[in-house]
């Protein structure tokens, strides 16, 4: 099922201030989300740096990133990735991830050893040198 399938759901349940579960497909948010991993979105209030935010961009796609700069537009970047998107524009987001499951269990996105993960992250050589180990 494509995301443009269930959109309006999403958009339904945010109006009744609800969160919305589903499984997301690709790979650039690894190794935190593999495919078919179930994450838990809310209803935009605001934007902050490593939050994970689903948009659309301009050609329709729909992507789930990282926010890694927040000015006037929005930089983002998946974790798996090392190319920057520039100039999101944040009336082009709608979403962000406050939960995934993992084995069915409901995890947080807090905690030490998620922020362990995000400093590792943001590790600039870390980063590169786990990319080309995956490849």
């Amino acid at each position: 099922m494509k995301v443009i399938d269930f959109y309006p759901l999403i958009l339904e349940a945010f109006d009744e201030n609800k969160s919305f579960i589903f499984p997301i497909n690709g790979t650039s948010m690894m190794p935190l989300f593999r495919p078919q991993t179930k994450v838990e979105i809310v209803k935009i209030d605001q934007i902050k740096k490593n939050d994970i935010i689903f948009y659309r961009r301009t050609d329709g796609s729909f992507i789930l990133h990282r926010v890694i700069k927040v000015n006037d537009t929005l930089t983002m970047m998946g974790d798996h990735q090392i190319i920057k998107e520039t100039n999101v524009s944040r009336d082009s987001c709608f979403a962000k991830v406050v939960a995934f499951y993992k084995n069915g269990k409901r995890k947080e996105l807090k905690g030490f050893l998620y922020r362990l993960y995000l400093f590792t992250l943001n590790f600039k050589l870390f980063r590169k040198v786990y990319i080309r180990c995956l490849h």
